[in-house]
């Protein structure tokens, strides 16, 4: 995926450096104190447990990987979305929330919803002001991860391939800064499909070239992000993002990538 992704025409950005907060939120409290919704379906709409280009042919079992057994499945209730993610991730509880905050800012973060995440716990270098003020701002944990993917709400742009397109940049930027000095290309949006039926767009965003950060605990690494839209079960604008670090022995392969991706399926809550 990531492989294919790249080989396409892409467009270079140069940007300015800023720093990103991740802050996991548990079920019913947002970062800024709002409800989170938990996204149980209304069963007595039958269009709600149905494919959406089929609604006479009902979903297949959505709890089950369909990648390996030991692969945990994330679902989102709230999305009619599930994915598979490798048995040594993070999955957080459904109805969760990941936010990032550019330099403290919360009042435009980018937030994924029932995130799962390939835990970083030798690289927290959160400092405690920073600790302080995400607290401060209903911030349940501090997170530092790998990779992670997850879903939100496309609702509010023209169409799947913008809304990919995107997903990609903003993940991209949100979680690495705008890179000063580094290179930042985002690839030609594409038509996406997979096996078990999901069709939309999908564009890869990267940065490459970070410059090195004194103050880092950990080698400043280069990463990706993948943004795939697409229409839920009952007509909605879905997106779903995986970002991941680059540039260290046991980074993602392309195989587990295309795997994940592969896996990302419509999930029957009812």
């Amino acid at each position: 995926m990531r492989a294919l992704a790249l080989g396409l025409a892409g467009t270079a950005l140069t940007f300015t450096a800023i720093a990103a907060l991740l802050v996991l939120t548990d079920p019913g409290r947002a970062a800024d104190g709002a409800v989170v919704a938990t996204g149980k379906p209304d069963e007595a709409d039958g269009a709600r447990s149905r494919h959406p280009d089929d609604p006479r042919a009902p979903m297949t079992d959505s709890s089950v990987s369909v990648v390996s057994e030991d692969w945990l499945v994330v679902t989102s209730s709230q999305r009619y979305t599930a994915f598979d993610v490798p048995p040594d991730w993070g999955v957080g509880p459904e109805g969760s929330t990941l936010s990032f905050s550019r330099e403290g800012d919360w009042e435009n973060p980018v937030t994924i919803g029932d995130p799962a995440m390939l835990w970083n716990l030798a690289c927290e270098h959160w400092s405690e002001d920073t600790m302080a003020e995400a607290e401060a701002d209903g911030a349940d944990a501090l997170v530092d991860a790998r990779a992670l993917a997850g879903t939100r709400s496309g609702q509010g742009t023209t169409g799947t391939a913008e809304s990919s397109r995107e997903l990609a940049t903003d993940l991209l930027v949100a979680r690495y800064g705008q890179g000063d000095g580094a290179h930042v290309e985002v690839t030609e949006t594409r038509p996406f499909d997979n096996e078990h039926g999901v069709r939309g767009h999908v564009t890869t965003a990267t940065i490459t070239g970070r410059p090195d950060d004194p103050e880092a605990r950990c080698p400043v690494r280069d990463g990706f992000a993948i943004g795939v839209s697409y229409l839920n079960p009952v007509h909605d604008l879905v997106d779903w993002g995986l970002v991941a670090d680059t540039g260290y022995d046991d980074e993602l392969s392309d195989e587990t990538i295309e795997q994940i991706v592969g896996s990302i399926r419509y999930h029957d809550a009812g």
